[in-house]
């Protein structure tokens, strides 16, 4: 299928990301706990190139058609073994690509929480830092128009 932007003037397309799933959602939904970024996960290797290659089709669509991106949602649960490596890969992707971003989420579910800690799914640790919370502080630091 070829995707084609959508008629009209001043639109933003939004993706959301979080791949890999079974990697960004483990221990959510019923999904298995124990995956490693970067690493296999599934039956794929994931890394910062996979994280460029999964994009891809973005880009080129941005490239294509000449529109703006804004990656509406990303996050990853805080029990994941390399969930701020992760984020960091994403982040400079999106970076890379002159991507508006938004992390998912503030204050809201314990599990994607940056205020957060601990690898038990069900008991959050509140935390004034986390290896987390400090790659996302450092991209903060990009924006501050």
């Amino acid at each position: 299928m070829t995707l084609k932007p959508i008629p009209g003037k001043n639109l933003i397309y939004s993706p959301h990301f979080y791949e890999p799933g079974l990697f960004t959602h483990q221990g959510i939904y019923g999904i298995k706990l124990g995956a490693k970024y970067p690493g296999k996960i599934g039956n794929d290797y994931w890394d910062k190139e996979r994280i460029r290659k999964e994009l891809q089709t973005v880009v080129d669509f941005q490239k294509k058609y000449n529109v703006p991106i804004y990656i509406g949602e990303f996050s990853v649960a805080r029990w994941a073994e390399g969930g701020d490596q992760w984020l960091k890969d994403v982040v400079e992707v999106f970076e890379e690509n002159g991507w508006d971003w938004c992390y998912h989420a503030f204050r809201e579910y314990h599990g994607w929480s940056l205020e957060h800690e601990g690898t038990d799914v069900k008991t959050p640790i509140p935390s004034v830092t986390n290896p987390r919370k400090e790659v996302m502080l450092k991209f903060f630091e990009l924006n501050k128009k």
